[in-house]
């Protein structure tokens, strides 16, 4: 268990934006994370009851585009403003305890989405797998990315 004083302890040794983003989260009450877990159970109830009903949902994987270089943002708020834009479509398969895959489509990188996710209850990864493979078959798949630019020489 991290609590407040071993993870000050910790702070000077964790990525900025990592210990950021931990300290938000010791900031909540007992009483709101207790309130939240709640609602959890109640939305899992809601969204289990929906795959009853379908194979898998789809979604975008991403809905704004990160910068190519992160010092493009030179202080720490605008490196959460840019974190929140860049959060959001695979959170779902984290809080409702989905399992998802990612394909990528071969779209401009100004268009969005520029992969889909496809998820679908735990424990169905085999058919997930499935449904990948026939989406797949039918937008395509992605070249690999010319990474060359980022390679540095020795």
């Amino acid at each position: 268990m991290l609590g407040s004083e071993r993870f000050q302890e910790m702070r000077p040794r964790l990525n900025p934006d990592v210990a950021h983003r931990i300290a938000a989260g010791l900031e909540i009450s007992e009483q709101r994370y207790l309130a939240a877990q709640r609602r959890r159970q109640v939305l899992l109830s809601e969204v289990h009851a929906t795959f009853e009903n379908f194979d898998a949902w789809i979604a975008p994987v991403k809905q704004h585009f990160p910068p190519i270089y992160p010092d493009d943002f030179p202080t720490a708020d605008a490196e959460t403003a840019m974190e929140s834009r860049c959060f959001g479509p695979t959170r779902p398969a984290n809080i409702f305890n989905l399992c998802a895959s990612a394909l990528p489509l071969r779209l401009r990188h100004e268009l969005l989405p520029a992969a889909l996710q496809l998820l679908a209850p735990a424990g169905q990864e085999a058919r997930l797998l499935g449904l990948s493979i026939a989406c797949e078959q039918v937008v395509g798949s992605a070249s690999l990315p010319d990474m060359s630019s980022w390679l540095h020489s020795t």
